[in-house]
């Protein structure tokens, strides 16, 4: 009897029946040590297991940075782009006209103000004629004299706005679309660089993976061969 494992020649002999013995069918000739093999196949069987649910889970991200990664570029190409169209259409057109309303706030305000003050005027100069005012016209008067307080507190506030507008509101904008162009643009040039990079590495890890779980199950399919053939 030859035994020829493909896995290893190490093995040990355990038991021999004697010359001349009486056998039936099932008896065991040889005994073999077969622990270690044992052992060795069934964790060679859990790591093939494993390795199944990593590499399916490697073939689906696989698929999926495929899809994506086609996406990704195009949308980090479209937000640099459109970043960079926000910040000509402010620098050439936006900022001008934000800081012209934020002028011309103020003078809608002294408009309203110095309406207010002649209707006032007009109100005391046409009440000033009767030799008393009656309680009507008190009213009246006190109407006006809110209306022409009140806009001049338009005034003031339309000032301070105005002067936040044009020194602190409108440049911050300004920096802000700035950043957000060098920003998309940062980022555009990341992902041309780095998304198809790891789709690349993606695909080969998924391929390393496919390799050597076939490797593996082939190893297995050996030790098993081999544990069989010491089966005497």
């Amino acid at each position: 009897i030859m035994i020829k494992p493909e896995t290893s020649a190490d093995f040990t002999i355990t038991s021999v029946l004697a010359h001349g013995s009486s056998v039936k069918k099932g008896d065991t000739l040889i005994g073999i040590d077969t622990r270690a093999l044992d052992k060795e196949i069934a964790s060679l069987e859990k790591a093939i297991a494993i390795d199944q649910l990593k590499l399916t889970q490697s073939q689906h991200e696989l698929e999926q940075l495929k899809i994506s990664t086609p996406r990704s570029l195009e949308s980090h190409a479209r937000s640099e782009q459109e970043a960079e169209e926000d910040l000509k259409h402010y620098t050439t057109a936006g900022q001008a006209i934000e800081t012209e309303q934020a002028k011309r706030s103020i003078g809608k305000a002294e408009f309203s103000l110095a309406n207010q003050k002649e209707g006032l005027q007009q109100l005391l100069k046409m009440y000033a004629e009767d030799d008393k005012t009656e309680e009507t016209e008190e009213i009246i008067l006190k109407r006006a004299r809110h209306y022409v307080d009140r806009a001049e507190f338009a005034l003031k506030a339309a000032k301070i706005s105005a002067e936040k507008q044009v020194n602190t509101t409108i440049p911050r904008k300004l920096k802000s679309k700035q950043l957000a162009a060098q920003n998309a643009r940062i980022a555009n040039t990341d992902a041309k660089e780095n998304l198809p990079h790891a789709l690349k590495i993606k695909q080969q890890e998924t391929e390393k993976a496919t390799k050597d779980h076939q490797e593996k199950t082939e190893k297995l399919t050996h030790l098993k061969a081999d544990r069989a053939m010491m089966a005497i």
